[in-house]
């Protein structure tokens, strides 16, 4: 990928790059470039997200979409008159929000 990307100022475009390198090496041109744009993304050489840092956004939704989750359940649980103490449903929120 190193060498794509030193070919990248002369090439118009780094799947000419890939093109050019890719076959000498004895890798498709196609595969080459997502890696060489994947390398960019890992680098912060591009406005996209980091692989790492998406996966930290998937994790964050999942844990976001859990507690939206468990909050429904406790209005619906509460909303059909239960005789649930508050406390218990205050501490069964504040263990979800704890960080794992």
């Amino acid at each position: 990928m190193k060498v794509v990307l030193d070919h990248l100022g002369e090439c118009r475009s780094v799947y000419a790059a890939a093109q050019a390198i890719g076959s000498k090496v004895g890798v498709g041109p196609q595969m080459l470039r997502k890696w060489v744009i994947q390398a960019q993304l890992d680098a912060q050489h591009s406005p996209r997200v980091a692989t790492t840092e998406q996966q930290r956004i998937k994790q964050l939704e999942r844990k976001n979409r859990d507690l939206k989750e468990s909050d429904e359940a406790l209005l619906r649980f509460s909303s059909r008159g239960n005789s649930t103490s508050s406390l218990l449903i205050c501490s069964f929120i504040d263990q979800m929000r704890a960080p794992n």
